[in-house]
């Protein structure tokens, strides 16, 4: 098996309602994405997928959340937008976008240094 990793980034605000403490009052994270990809075949030039394919399609998911307000969007109305969350959105709209034989493995999201959240479905 291989496994491609990609990372990018995007600042958005959110605000974790219901919780006590400081992350109650709106404000704003530069996250740092990384998506993890697995495959078991090669094309014809001996590459599982091309990282510039990789990024244009994670690019096209987080486009979706730079510089917002995560609590105003549709996909976080029922839920709060919580690092966990944000991880969970990124997995299903990839897994959505990359075809076979690539599958998505995992994705990481960091909300600072030191703290982050992987994301991937169960066994």
């Amino acid at each position: 098996m291989y496994e491609v990793r990609i990372e990018s980034h995007f600042s958005s605000a959110h605000q974790i309602i219901g919780y006590e403490g400081d992350c109650a009052d709106i404000h704003g994270h530069t996250f740092k994405v990384e998506v993890a990809v697995v495959t078991d075949a090669l094309d014809k030039l001996e590459i599982s997928i091309d990282f510039r394919k990789l990024k244009k399609l994670l690019g096209k998911v987080i486009r979706t959340l730079d510089h917002k307000n995560l609590n105003n969007l549709p996909q976080f109305r029922s839920s709060n937008p919580s690092t966990e969350n944000i991880a969970k959105f990124i997995y299903t709209e990839m897994k959505r976008l990359v075809k076979r034989p690539i599958s998505i493995k995992s994705v990481r999201v960091w909300e600072s240094e030191g703290c982050s959240v992987v994301f991937y479905e169960g066994m």
